[in-house]
């Protein structure tokens, strides 16, 4: 009693094999993350997720311990996109208990990036990877109301929706 929908979110899956093959942007290249990159990461993703629903501010510790520096990490499976030396993107997966499943933990692309293909490209080098790794799938959830068009991008490299999830609330 007393509860509204706030938000709707979509659980997603795609095959890693055969793996999409998306090019990066022009002047654009996908790299493996390397640990001595995670402040940098940090930044943009605090820029790329600042202004949408539910962000959480956190200080770089306490994000680091959740995502970078978490036990599930698979940082052989991260990735950047870099554009000269400055970090425009990354794809940070983890480890699921479910066998065989990667979970795309977060995504986010630099604001004055987005709709280049960054974060397409991203997630087919991840999917390629997590393939040769023996990964069959990968899973990652997102808002279904994201102003960033996030469920297009993900089903442009093979995501479907798996789940159609609401979040409701109650005022106390």
């Amino acid at each position: 009693m007393g509860f509204t929908v706030a938000r709707y979110f979509l659980a997603m899956t795609a095959p890693t094999t055969p793996a999409p093959v998306v090019a990066p942007a022009e002047d654009v290249r996908i790299t493996p993350y390397d640990q001595g990159m995670e402040r940098e990461v940090y930044a943009v993703h605090t820029a790329a997720f600042r202004d949408l629903w539910g962000y959480q501010d956190r200080s770089f510790e306490s994000w680091a311990a959740l995502t970078v520096r978490s036990e599930i990490f698979l940082p052989e499976l991260a990735r950047v996109a870099l554009a000269g030396d400055t970090i425009v993107g990354y794809v940070l997966p983890h480890d699921q208990a479910e066998p065989g499943r990667l979970y795309i933990g977060q995504i986010g692309t630099a604001e004055s990036w987005h709709r280049m293909g960054i974060a397409s490209s991203l997630l087919a080098d991840v999917l390629g990877a997590a393939g040769r790794a023996g990964y069959t799938h990968a899973a990652l959830d997102t808002d279904a109301d994201n102003p960033t068009g996030a469920a297009g991008v993900y089903a442009k490299v093979g995501f479907v929706v798996d789940q159609h999830l609401v979040v409701c609330r109650k005022p106390v």
